[in-house]
């Protein structure tokens, strides 16, 4: 959003925002009068369009990144195996039930024995919530 923090700052810190084409191109040039480079993935797909994204990203050398969104990014993400490392904030809340939005969507892992390990798992507590760090067993 042209109102962040983020953009708010990037005349002073560079910020590179990746839109999809079907981005309002009044957005596009609030992003870019505001100092930001706009970068237009052209994929098909959120999961080309993510591709897409990280393919750049490695063409500029940048070998560190980190996600922060939603159940669906995660899901295509884990979907992709591109996932090295997770940082996860649990609440001390009880959520669920068939229709309840899930931390990672995508095709998901449904048997235990294709699941994700992760190695070394770090935990800590900050605030009321539990922090989990760890990275992905290969």
């Amino acid at each position: 959003r042209s109102d962040s923090q983020l953009v708010q700052t990037a005349r002073e810190t560079p910020v590179l925002v990746a839109i999809s084409p079907q981005a309002s191109s009044a957005e596009q040039m609030r992003l870019e009068g505001a100092g930001c480079e706009v970068f237009v993935c052209r994929g098909a797909t959120p999961a080309d369009r993510l591709r897409e994204l990280l393919e750049e990203l490695g063409r500029r050398r940048l070998t560190n990144l980190l996600i922060e969104g939603g159940g669906q990014v995660f899901g295509t993400l884990l979907d992709m195996r591109a996932i090295d490392e997770v940082h996860a904030f649990i609440a001390p809340k009880l959520l669920g039930g068939a229709a309840a939005p899930s931390p990672i969507a995508g095709q998901g892992i449904g048997q235990v024995a294709e699941a994700v390990s992760l190695e070394q798992p770090a935990v800590q507590q900050i605030g009321d919530d539990v922090y989990v760090r760890a990275r992905v067993r290969r």
